[in-house]
């Protein structure tokens, strides 16, 4: 708690208290830990993408975990998955990230992902938009909603953190994924 001195119009002087919040102390204390920590702790890229490898393709259902396939179109659009992210950011190190659901308007759910370097200070925040009405304009029910949601903010998450992590060291990991989940 700090105290001010106010001096009036007609010479009072008034004491001020400010109450700083305990919560915000807290938060800042936990980051400012964080940021040491990564300060003194530097990654390594080589321990990095051999440890990201190795975890990522510890076997074929992990591997094949790391992939989404999507059908659109008539074709079925792959790519790297949240998985694969989580472990990416569990193996880079000096990263926080998270993501939740920000709005529920009539006709769609809006998710932000969030992921930030500790030791570059490189912060993303990504939105997510996914529709919540049939072909037939009607909106979902309550628990498809719920799920849709949760899809919005494991997809926000998932381009937060790959736009943290350089996609250079991703696509290596994720063509090594490919190799043991599908074969060449």
């Amino acid at each position: 708690m700090a105290h001010e001195e106010i001096t009036t119009a007609d010479g009072e002087i008034v004491q001020q208290q400010h109450y700083s919040s305990g919560l915000a102390t807290l938060n800042r204390g936990e980051v400012e830990t964080q940021l040491d920590a990564a300060h003194k702790y530097p990654r390594s890229i080589a321990a990095f993408r051999s440890e990201a490898t190795s975890l990522a393709t510890l076997s074929k259902e992990v591997a094949s975990a790391c992939i989404y396939a999507l059908p659109r179109g008539g074709k079925t659009l792959t790519g790297p998955s949240v998985r694969l992210a989580e472990i990416c950011a569990s193996a880079y190190g000096n990263l926080q990230y998270g993501a939740r659901v920000v709005d529920v308007t009539d006709t769609e759910v809006v998710a932000q992902g969030v992921a930030w370097d500790l030791e570059k200070n490189v912060r993303v925040t990504v939105e997510t938009r996914r529709r919540i009405t049939g072909r037939n304009g009607k909106r979902y029910s309550d628990d498809m909603i719920t799920m849709t949601g949760n899809a919005a903010a494991s997809i926000a998450l998932r381009n937060a953190i790959f736009r943290v992590v350089p996609r250079a060291y991703v696509d290596t990991i994720y063509a090594k994924v490919r190799e043991t989940a599908v074969g060449n």
